[in-house]
């Protein structure tokens, strides 16, 4: 059993080596539970101070057997599957941020009342808005909690900082161009994200985003809580009539709403900078 305040991993197989002569506190040569103990404790421990909110300790379900690549995060029981293969390979620290990504949004945050996307697919597919703000989320989140190390792996902050997912459709429904807007939102030009300095106007804290997703109220119809991209821009902009800066083929599968509100007393973002910045992640403009 591997485990701390924030993660258990249990493992009959645990196997760690000391070996500080060399100067290398912890070692992990073939256990995947080992290997993930250590992702985590690296990386997603960093959440709460970053967004401000926490949750509790979250239970990960590290395959034994070698060649087995199913990972994900269940919200009934509240655990994250993780591939045996996943905990070595470069994906290895994109997959325990990215699903505890999704374990942090849906118990710290808030909880989507559609949560599911399908299986097998990229940051550029185009799918919907619903899956492509959840996964768009986790995406983020990873590559903000990573940016402690030089940009390297997959889908590091570099990579989506200088997407080119606005191209590829509908920017709404694109994991990739949604998670470049996330994290448009919270940079700033001490990122280390391979740019001399920030391509935008917008730095809002990370408590902040978070207390926005969270306490945001769309009416006319009302919602209980975000479940999509369109959603998330009216909340960060503050506005519900901005379709028309939308480009004219995609406006229809952009939601109508009649008024924002918020639950607690926020002080937004410059709006204009907010637009430019999802015009650009979304549709390249």
């Amino acid at each position: 059993m591997q485990e701390n305040a924030s993660v258990t991993i249990p493992d009959p197989h645990v196997a760690f080596r000391i070996d500080m002569g060399s100067h290398r506190d912890v070692a992990v040569v073939t256990n995947a539970a080992a290997r993930v103990f250590l992702l985590h404790n690296r990386y997603n421990t960093a959440a709460s101070g970053r967004l401000g909110v926490s949750r509790g300790q979250i239970r990960y379900a590290v395959s034994v057997t070698p060649g087995v690549i199913t990972t994900n995060y269940q919200p009934l029981g509240d655990f994250i599957n993780l591939g045996y293969n996943y905990a070595f390979f470069v994906q290895g620290p994109f997959l325990v941020t990215h699903e505890y990504g999704h374990a942090f949004h849906y118990t710290a945050i808030e909880t989507p009342p559609q949560y599911s996307c399908p299986g097998n697919r990229g940051v550029e597919v185009v799918t919907d808005p619903i899956c492509a703000y959840s996964e768009g989320f986790a995406t983020f989140f990873s590559a903000w909690m990573r940016n402690v190390d030089p940009p390297v792996g997959a889908f590091h902050q570099g990579l989506i900082e200088a997407h080119s997912y606005g191209t590829v459709g509908n920017g709404i429904s694109v994991e990739g161009a949604v998670a470049g807007f996330f994290l448009d939102l919270v940079d700033s030009s001490s990122d280390n994200d391979g740019m001399s300095g920030d391509d935008d106007n917008v730095n809002i804290s990370g408590p902040l985003l978070a207390n926005i997703l969270k306490h945001c109220r769309l009416n006319s119809p009302t919602i209980a809580a975000l479940s999509r991209t369109d959603q998330l821009v009216y909340c960060i902009e503050g506005d519900v009539g901005l379709t028309s800066a939308v480009p004219l083929a995609y406006r229809p599968t952009w939601a109508a709403f009649g008024g924002v509100s918020y639950d607690v007393s926020l002080v937004l973002p410059y709006s204009l900078d907010v637009r430019a910045t999802w015009l650009k992640n979304f549709y390249n403009l």
